[in-house]
């Protein structure tokens, strides 16, 4: 009795549009769906108990191979036992145990048999081992159609060759079958210990040896494995929730509202990528090219934590913006940011900037020992008779010298003809900078003044 019994490595691979297959040379076609007819002539040669099928299949059902059980058919002739080509998916959640069979041809009531190994071939009908490894691994565990593994098998005389998802992975040369292959089994081998627990789902058979072109041009048109067009897309995002944006009611919607000056996003992408955040309108790779802490974290995922680094905090304003740039594994990015110009509307900008000054003022020389006054107004005369009077965010007096400071909004203007008394009295009014950046400025001022 002639047997195949076919077992498989189920990897992961392209979702598939499904046709009918090419019906030339075609001598069986079993779709597994819950029965086990061959449909090019209406006979059943499989089990047709509900049991045997199950959802999850590369197309639709599948037949549900369970270790010990194997599904016989009834007489099925090869038009020629030595001229034929095989296509099957497979997905299989266990490998069988020793000995690992793939595929195995049987004559009725003799020995001779032919055996595909998952680690390599032996050629029983004539009494030689022909080894081709391919160790295709791991063994899948999912179900759904994208688990699937397509395996091709052409027997063309003494020639035998596999295709592993439209790539032949191994061929071999043997004797030609001098025995009759009456009948076939899928799912395993007469003892429970040669088989696997698999699903096998759309098997065709062909009374013709297919040529590597031919076998690409089928799995391209019913088993499309073939080499996709290479992701050219860059990542969307998709979601963004300023995490850090605890007084505004809708983090979900910019203008984000926020008194933290380096805020953090959650940023999820389409797809599995690289992010990193910014005060530039820059893609991933010259964000990250500029500073590798702009990445956010995790890496690699759809999920993103993106924190503005302190390089990047938001300038004291009640406006502004920040950018997020992400590329995908197959470094697809856009030619700038991903995400845009993220509008971020700060608070408590008055607070914040007074804050900075105050940091300024002590990290220079005059502190400690300086006496620092609040929203001070200052009234100004010089020897030649200019006059100003004004108020100032900040007022440091230290021994017979006054710095005045002055942070200016988007709301507020400059003070008109502000001058400086040297070396009693100097002024400093800014606009448009970050908290490290008002810090930095009021303590140099301070410590190229100071007599």
């Amino acid at each position: 009795m002639k047997k195949i019994v076919l077992f498989g490595i189920a990897l992961l691979f392209l979702p598939i549009v499904f046709s009918a297959p090419d019906t030339t040379n075609l001598v069986g076609y079993w779709r597994a769906e819950g029965n086990g007819t061959n449909e090019v002539n209406n006979t059943n040669y499989f089990n047709n108990a509900s049991t045997a099928y199950t959802a999850g299949g590369r197309n639709g059902q599948a037949l549900n191979v369970i270790a010990g059980n194997a599904f016989n058919s009834q007489s099925f002739e090869f038009p020629d036992d030595n001229v034929f080509s095989l296509y099957f998916y497979l997905n299989c959640t266990s490998p069988p145990t020793s000995p690992n069979r793939a595929l195995n041809w049987k004559d009725t009531g003799t020995n001779n048999y032919l055996q595909l190994y998952n680690y390599g071939y032996v050629d029983y009908a004539n009494s030689a081992n022909h080894f081709c490894y391919f160790n295709q691994s791991p063994w899948g565990n999912a179900t759904g159609h994208d688990n699937y593994t397509s395996i091709v098998a052409v027997k063309n005389g003494a020639s035998f060759k596999t295709y592993y998802n439209g790539t032949a992975i191994c061929s071999a040369t043997f004797g030609t079958f001098t025995y009759n292959l009456d009948s076939f089994t899928i799912g395993g081998d007469t003892a429970a210990t040669n088989k696997a627990s698999c699903h096998i789902d759309e098997i065709s058979i062909y009374s013709a040896a297919h040529t590597e072109e031919e076998v690409n041009q089928q799995i391209n048109r019913f088993y499309p494995f073939a080499a996709s067009a290479p992701d050219t897309t860059p990542p969307i995002i998709t979601y963004i929730n300023c995490t850090s944006c605890y007084t505004d009611t809708t983090p979900e919607t910019a203008p984000y509202q926020t008194n933290d000056t380096t805020p953090t996003f959650n940023i999820t992408t389409n797809e599995a990528a690289v992010c990193a955040i910014a005060d530039v309108n820059l893609n991933y790779t010259a964000m990250v090219s500029e500073d590798s802490l702009r990445n956010c974290t995790p890496t690699g995922g759809t999920q993103h934590f993106c924190t503005l680094q302190p390089s990047d905090a938001l300038i004291l304003n009640e406006t502004d913006y920040v950018y997020v740039g992400c590329k995908d594994s197959s470094g697809n990015g856009n030619k700038t940011s991903s995400s845009g110009p993220l509008e971020i509307s700060l608070q408590q900008v008055e607070v914040h900037s007074e804050e900075a000054i105050q940091a300024g003022i002590e990290a220079s020389v005059i502190w400690p020992g300086a006496a620092v006054h609040t929203n001070q107004q200052v009234y100004l005369r010089s020897s030649n008779n200019n006059q100003l009077r004004g108020t100032f965010d900040k007022l440091a007096v230290s021994g017979s010298q006054r710095w005045a400071f002055n942070y200016i909004t988007s709301v507020e203007s400059f003070i008109s003809g502000l001058f400086n008394i040297t070396p009693a009295f100097y002024a400093a009014e800014y606009e448009k900078m970050t908290f490290q950046q008002i810090n930095g400025s009021v303590r140099a001022f301070i410590n190229s003044t100071n007599t």
